[in-house]
């Protein structure tokens, strides 16, 4: 039956069984062409007289855990045309292989499969586990070299971004069909000039959406000056972004805020049982800082006698700025006891329990935990080993100690000030109202930003030009240059807030772009990583959504 099977399918090619022989890891299969006749190659002329015979060996798919070799017997033909150069020619079997291959086309065929989709390293590993025979990684890399790409046609809607070869030294631009979600080239550079060169060379793109990148906006006016150019509204969020990130770093002083307390109920009722008796922390005054109050006690003596700032560091040993910087202290240095956020509630009941006798670290770190403790047992043990210090006399303070005053992240408080007001939770808005009551710019600024990301989102390109002249008009010189820049790229900005079309989908192709980078171990070259990229994207089904 299954002789019968392979018969049949033979005869599909136009060629008939002779034998078949399995052995243990091989099956050998013999078979000679069913036609009487051939043409030519050159001259097409049908010859039907044999010069001779000889043997051809193919690769098959392979059958379970066997490989399939296929042997044929292949007739060499005369040409019977006086005038063609030939003087023989063996008869081809295009649908079974090409000329001079090794392999079927079927095997070729899941080859090239294996090529594109797991590189060379991967895909000689994947062959040699289906019995494909020893393939190497440069036959599979050979095998996307020489593919060849349906990529003639224009898109009319075309995403434009850059992607890193080497990060930092070197980039390239990918082309990606926003109707089709293809990519439709890789670029060897992010300039003007390329991208311009390429559209010249495909006339007809209707749309193009970029970044705010100022060569692409050239390249594209150049290349295709009919075109619709969109700025992508996520980069939009994102200039907005760094805007406030430059405010807030002008503005330093806002992003300190002390944290409320953060201990448990079972913390406060602790606290409760020994308010009579006051809580004692631990201070440890070290050599160093000894050294240094003194310092501060000398400074201040010369700086009452009337001495400059530059004869007081002569005379003690010191720079001039730690001399003005001392001189003008309120009060000595005191010792700094690095404390985490999460430890923040909890110093008073360390200092209770240190003062009762209990100084180590992992007894205090289970009572902790069992007050809602959420921190690394890393962190108290360093907090107890500041307290214990390197000296063994200690002078106690009876006052409790307050939360250290915490200094914001600036990315972090820039994105809360981007964040749309109805998302922001209680600690949010707690840091939003902090840093606006600090500063009337960070309060200006916050004010624009709301109103901004409101319009980008909801894409209210009627309020784009009242929004510029608030911004342009604003006490926020940060501010001002923003809005400068958007009104640079105006027609652009405009049609992101009223067109769906974004820049998404190339974002998407740009990080599987990275992944086939990354699998390819060093051997992706442009070509062919241009090859794998672009490689049955060029195959998917038209669609008429391409919108994001």
């Amino acid at each position: 039956m299954h002789q019968n099977i392979l018969v049949e399918f033979l005869n599909e090619f136009g060629v008939q069984l002779l034998s078949v022989q399995i052995e243990p890891d091989c099956i050998k299969v013999s078979a000679s062409s069913m036609k009487q006749s051939a043409s030519c190659p050159q001259c097409r002329t049908n010859s039907s007289k044999v010069h001779s015979y000889y043997d051809r060996t193919l690769a098959d798919l392979s059958c379970g855990v066997r490989k399939v070799v296929l042997y044929l017997d292949v007739r060499r033909f005369f040409c019977i045309n006086p005038e063609c150069k030939r003087t023989t020619f063996s008869e081809p079997l295009p649908d079974l292989a090409i000329r001079y291959a090794r392999r079927t086309n079927q095997l070729h065929q899941a080859l090239q499969d294996i090529a594109f989709d797991s590189g060379g390293e991967g895909g000689s590993r994947l062959a040699q586990n289906l019995h494909y025979g020893e393939i190497s990684p440069d036959t599979l890399l050979r095998i996307i070299r020489h593919t060849s790409q349906a990529n003639d046609l224009t898109p009319r809607y075309l995403g434009v971004d850059d992607w890193a070869m080497k990060k930092g030294r070197k980039y390239g631009t990918i082309l990606v069909d926003l109707e089709r979600h293809a990519v439709v080239d890789l670029l060897p550079d992010r300039t003007s000039d390329v991208l311009e060169t390429w559209l010249k060379a495909h006339p007809g793109v209707e749309l193009i959406t970029r970044d705010r990148s100022g060569s692409y906006s050239e390249g594209a006016t150049r290349g295709a000056p009919n075109a619709i150019q969109i700025a992508d509204r996520f980069h939009l969020l994102a200039n907005l972004t760094e805007t406030l990130k430059h405010i807030l770093e002008r503005n330093p002083g806002v992003l300190k805020m002390t944290q409320p307390s953060t201990a448990s109920s079972a913390l406060e009722n602790a606290e409760k049982e020994s308010i009579a008796e006051p809580v004692a922390v631990v201070q440890t005054i070290s050599a160093n800082l000894a050294h240094r109050q003194e310092l501060y006690r000398q400074t201040q003596e010369l700086h009452r006698q009337g001495i400059s700032y530059r004869d007081m560091a002569k005379s003690l040993g010191m720079a001039t700025n730690t001399a003005m910087k001392y001189a003008n202290l309120p009060e000595p240095p005191a010792k700094q006891i690095r404390s985490s956020r999460k430890t923040l509630g909890f110093e008073q009941y360390i200092g209770k329990r240190w003062d009762e006798g209990t100084r180590g670290p992992n007894e205090l770190f289970r009572e902790l935990v069992n007050l809602g403790y959420k921190g690394s047992y890393k962190t108290i043990a360093r907090y107890v080993s500041e307290l214990r210090g390197p000296a063994c006399n200690h002078q106690h303070s009876h006052e409790a100690p307050k939360a250290p005053p915490t200094k914001l992240p600036v990315s972090k408080v820039a994105f809360l000030l981007g964040k749309p007001a109805e998302k922001l939770d209680e600690e949010e808005k707690r840091i939003i109202q902090h840093v606006c009551r600090s500063s009337n710019q960070i309060n200006t600024a916050y004010a624009l930003a709301q109103s901004f990301q409101k319009m980008v989102r909801e894409r209210m390109a009627d309020e784009f030009e009242n929004w510029l002249q608030q911004a342009e008009t604003s006490i926020v010189p940060s501010m001002k240059s923003f809005s400068a820049g958007l009104k640079r790229d105006y027609q652009a900005v405009k049609m992101a807030l009223s067109q769906p079309w974004s820049n998404g989908q190339v974002e998407g192709q740009v990080n599987r772009l990275k992944l086939i980078k990354r699998q390819m171990q060093g051997r992706a070259k442009l070509d062919l990583l241009r090859q794998r990229v672009v490689h049955k994207s060029m195959v998917r089904v038209p669609t008429t959504n391409g919108s994001t």
